[in-house]
């Protein structure tokens, strides 16, 4: 096992740039998340509209699609999301290069958990009686609340703050899953 270990240290510092690397910690790291979540505002307003008006259940599990592939795909593709981008932070493997897409899936791993359970929240929502009569947020608050899935969404919401707390004992502030798909985030 120890060899184990030294391997995947040696793997980590092996780059001719390994000590010029400045590494993203989480106060930007926040920040890039708080941009991220403005990029996604346009699907957060379509979901309420739908929620409102259209009520299409078929709309509702799309835009929560899209907004669960939102950060894998612009991890993969681009190496950052818009809010990464904008603080000019990225993501690289051990070897500084753009991540593989398994390593963008198991980087988002703590949100699956939130994502499933607010996807069966919503089925449930949309199937509630009394759900077509929804026309504003304290309403659909209170629906919300008699989710039988909202205990778990209090949940599934810890694994995200969990995962990043690992930033704090580690040298190059890899959140956990950081650590599991063997990714840092950089400056540029």
């Amino acid at each position: 096992m120890s060899d184990e270990i030294l391997d995947r240290e040696e793997t980590r510092n092996d780059h001719p740039d390994h000590n010029q690397i400045r590494y993203a910690g989480f106060g930007v790291r926040l920040g890039a998340s708080l941009l991220d979540s403005l990029a996604l505002f346009p699907l957060v307003g379509l979901n309420y509209y739908n929620i409102f008006h259209t009520k299409s259940l078929s709309f509702a599990l799309l835009l929560a699609l899209l907004s669960a592939l939102y950060k894998p795909l612009m991890e993969f593709y681009y190496g950052a999301t818009v809010g990464k981008m904008l603080l000019r932070i990225r993501v690289v493997n051990y070897q500084l290069e753009p991540i593989s897409p398994e390593q963008a899936l198991i980087r988002y791993a703590p949100w699956v958990l939130s994502v499933g359970v607010n996807m069966l929240a919503t089925m449930a929502i949309f199937q509630m009686e009394g759900f077509a009569e929804i026309s504003d947020l304290i309403k659909y608050s209170e629906f919300a609340v008699e989710s039988p899935y909202q205990k778990w969404i209090q949940f599934a919401i810890w694994f995200i703050p969990i995962s990043a707390f690992g930033m704090f004992f580690n040298p190059q502030k890899q959140a956990v899953h950081d650590q599991l798909a063997k990714t840092y985030c950089i400056y540029r």
